[in-house]
């Protein structure tokens, strides 16, 4: 509740001199007790964000916080990992599009007057916070006029997540003319009943914020401690991205051997069941709950076959969305007459491991089944020998890392190449880069990374391979800066 209102008042959402809901009202608001409420209204005036006043018109009312929103703002930026930013902004242009689209077909004059008196509101605000307030309610009007109560909630919960995010950066006399084109444009798009131009208008809108405030952000992640400008070699960069590699890699080969003991113990008698491999979360679990790790899910995932009584069966453990849910087992859908079967088996970290018999690093991917992020996994394949029978592939050992942790890990010293620079795969996909053209996630299309890996020179470009892994440090004008 603190958090909650103390970031409202910084942000501008509550202005200055505005009075609080009474304390029962913020009881029933927040779902709390009065005396909860008693005690984050001390904490707040501790804070001064809020006075008390007694008397007939007595109450608690906002103070000013000169500069708060934009401290707030910029520590929250500090906050949340590029992809995460971008991601935020892919929701709200489906959002914000849709809105318009459909508000484009279905609002009234009213509804037109409401939107262009949102334009007018920035128009003539004089500052940050108010040029804030005018934005969301633009796009709050702009959805209702769309005539869907889901959708309008929906916008309402982005702007409070990330509106004051993407126009933290539009402080420049020309961003503001440009957010201010924009939305005349889409006013001008709806009034006039052209819905697809309407969303064009406002995803490009949002877009071209994104890109502010990813410039912003990046040189916020890259500011160095004491303010000095730090140049160092990509060779130096090359190196902790290894050891980091080498570290995930280490938890795997040490799940790995408890796996291989488990099959060894097997192969003079019966095969195993699934209730002889459960054992394994006795270690996995301890290693997902470690203070301060990076994993964020691991475990075993076997071929078809390995066990008794399981034609498909992986045994792997993760931590919820945020790391913060507590640490539980995946519990997929593994039988093939199941509509919604997850065969795992066609999958490159199962894949690769077993056609190449080496270790492999897949991503970044979006993990819809495990993490819900952006995700590098890691996996070695397991094989065990058998007397007689030579060496049986049984699967692979793994453990995922989600994007978001390596950015902000990586960034600083991206930044200290002094070039546009990213973490890449194989394929050119961009893990985490110092330049906001370069989107984690995307395929760096501009830059032929696959010809750079098989050893060709491309112009306006180098790759610094990572031994044995499938990635490398893509430094594009390496003559240049």
């Amino acid at each position: 509740m603190v958090r909650r209102l103390s970031e409202g008042i910084r942000l501008g959402l509550l202005v200055p001199d505005e009075q609080l809901p009474s304390e029962s009202d913020l009881a029933d608001s927040f779902g709390v007790s009065a005396v909860t409420v008693r005690e984050a209204l001390t904490a707040l005036r501790g804070q001064g964000l809020v006075i008390t006043r007694r008397g007939r018109n007595g109450g608690s009312f906002v103070r000013d916080v000169p500069g708060g929103a934009s401290a707030v703002l910029r520590e929250r930026l500090r906050e949340v990992s590029p992809s995460e930013l971008r991601d935020l902004a892919d929701h709200y242009v489906a959002l914000s599009g849709t809105s318009a689209l459909l508000a484009a077909d279905r609002a009234g004059k009213q509804d037109i007057a409401l939107i262009a008196d949102g334009v007018a509101a920035l128009e003539r605000a004089v500052d940050a916070d108010a040029r804030r307030r005018a934005e969301s309610r633009f796009h709050v009007e702009l959805a209702a006029a769309a005539q869907s109560p889901r959708l309008t909630r929906a916008v309402i919960g982005m702007q409070a997540e990330v509106g004051p995010l993407l126009w933290l950066s539009a402080g420049t006399h020309a961003a503001q003319q440009d957010v201010l084109g924009k939305l005349r444009d889409v006013l001008a798009a709806v009034a006039a009943g052209d819905g697809p131009r309407a969303r064009a208008v406002a995803g490009a809108h949002v877009y071209a914020a994104l890109a502010r405030a990813s410039a912003l952000q990046l040189t916020l992640l890259g500011e160095d401690p004491g303010g000095r400008v730090v140049t160092e070699p990509v060779g130096r960069l090359v190196d902790r991205v290894s050891r980091l590699c080498e570290s995930t890699f280490a938890a795997v080969d040490g799940l790995r051997g408890v796996a291989e003991q488990l099959f060894l113990r097997a192969s003079d008698g019966e095969p195993l069941r699934r209730a002889d491999i459960e054992q394994i979360a006795t270690v996995v679990r301890p290693v997902l709950e470690a203070e301060g790790t990076p994993l964020v899910g691991a475990g075993l995932v076997l071929a078809p076959g390995a066990l008794a009584d399981a034609e498909h069966w992986m045994e792997w453990w993760h931590r919820g969305p945020g790391g913060d849910a507590g640490v539980r087992r995946l519990r997929p859908v593994l039988d093939p007459a199941v509509e919604n079967f997850y065969d795992y088996t066609v999958l490159p970290w199962f894949v690769i491991p077993r056609e190449t018999g080496a270790r492999h690093v897949t991503g970044p991917y979006v993990d819809r089944l495990c993490t819900e992020e952006y995700t590098l996994t890691f996996t070695v394949p397991l094989h065990v020998s058998h007397p007689g029978r030579g060496r049986e592939y049984l699967g692979v050992v793994g453990a995922d890392i989600v994007n978001s942790w390596l950015e902000r890990r990586l960034l600083p010293l991206l930044h200290r190449v002094g070039q546009p620079a990213a973490l890449v795969n194989a394929e050119g996909r961009v893990v985490v880069a110092n330049e906001p053209s370069l989107v984690a996630g995307a395929v760096t299309h501009s830059t032929d990374v696959p010809a750079l890996w098989s050893g060709r020179t491309g112009e306006g470009a180098v790759l610094h391979r990572l031994d044995g892994l499938p990635l490398g440090i893509l430094v594009l004008d390496p003559g240049g800066r």
